[in-house]
């Protein structure tokens, strides 16, 4: 999945990096959790401008495997954070026009998550950036 979108972080300059745990196993629907991470990479790959930087971390920690995508992106107001996980909820509708956005992305991504019984969370400062962490309990735990 990385690999899918190195082109688009060339483009923009940007320094895409990952920390990719081999071997991790998360029980569920490969498509959609796929889906999932396209969905958080594009947002991380649109909203960092040219010369920022993106990076992946996938590990194992405890009963779960913790997925962060962190950027250094235009990042979210305080008083928006509750709301990015709801359906067609914009920061800024002229930025959806012109990306052709419906506002839904992110409220699918929280759906595809919770029904393979994981979580998603965001911490998140304007104008120094995002990190999104999503954790599912692991498939295959590490003795």
């Amino acid at each position: 999945m990385v690999l899918l979108h190195q082109p688009q972080a060339e483009a923009k300059q940007i320094t895409f990096s990952a920390d990719l745990e081999p071997a991790l196993t998360v029980a569920g629907d490969p498509e959609q959790l796929k889906r999932v991470f396209q969905n958080l990479l594009s947002n991380a790959l649109f909203y960092t401008d040219f010369g920022g930087w993106i990076k992946i971390f996938a590990h194992q920690v405890q009963t779960q495997v913790m997925i962060e995508v962190t950027d250094t992106g235009i990042g979210i107001a305080p008083e928006n954070l509750a709301k990015i996980f709801d359906r067609f909820w914009r920061s800024d509708t002229s930025r959806s026009y012109h990306s052709g956005g419906a506002g839904i992305g992110l409220a699918i991504v929280q759906t595809i998550i919770q029904q393979h019984q994981g979580n998603i969370t965001v911490e998140s400062q304007v104008g120094v950036g995002s990190c999104f962490r999503v954790t599912f309990p692991s498939n295959s735990l590490k003795k």
